[in-house]
Formats: structure tokens, sequence, C-alpha cells
């Protein structure tokens, strides 16, 4: 890895794992899962556990551009949320990792626990 993208790295980790959650963390969060680094992995799963919903299915997303299949027992429990934006995003980032038919069976409605 070069001496920049490092810093980038370094930069999208420090706003990933902040305190302060704005607009600047959630792009954060998405560059995050595009760089594939394994490094993302952890402040990605940390914000997935986050209670601020839409900051967890940002990192649900990402987790799924990042391509890491650490993610899946995490997505997993991710599916089983009572907020339904989330499982379906978990469902989707599982299908990226292979794991197609949660997709199939999460549509964000009551039917889910069907």
């Amino acid at each position: 890895m070069n001496s920049l993208r490092k810093i980038q790295l370094k930069r999208l980790l420090k706003v990933g794992n902040g305190v302060k959650i704005n607009k600047k963390s959630y792009r954060a969060l998405i560059s995050l899962g595009k760089t594939g680094d394994p490094a993302a992995f952890d402040p990605l799963i940390a914000a997935l556990k986050s209670n601020w919903t839409k900051y967890a299915i940002t990192a649900a997303e990402a987790l799924g551009e990042l391509g890491d299949s650490r993610a899946d027992p995490y997505l997993k429990n991710a599916v089983c949320s009572l907020k339904s934006n989330l499982r379906v995003e978990a469902a989707s980032s599982l299908a990226k990792l292979g794991e197609t038919d949660w997709q199939n069976h999460i549509q964000g409605n009551d039917n889910d626990f069907n």
C-alpha cells in the first residue's frame, strides 16, 4: 500500500471511529467499505452496532462493499433487528458476500419474521 493511501485510510478510520456522527462520518463509512482494506472491518462493525439507525444502516452497506466474510455473523444478527431498513440493508450486504437467500426472505415488513 502506498504512503498516500495509508494516510487516506488513517483519516477515514479516524472519522469513521469518531464520536460525532455527521455527514462526513457517513461518507467515511462508505469510503472505508470501498477501500477493501481489512483495517476497515473493526470500525465498520462498531458502527453497525450503533444505536443510530442510519449510521448502522450505512455501516451494513459498507460491510457489503468491503467484501470481508468475517462480517457474516454480524450482518446475520442485523437481519434480526427490529429496524426494517437495517434488516434490508444487512440482507443486501449478505447477498454481496455470497449469501443470496437472505435477500429473498427479508423484505423490510412484518413478514420478515414469519
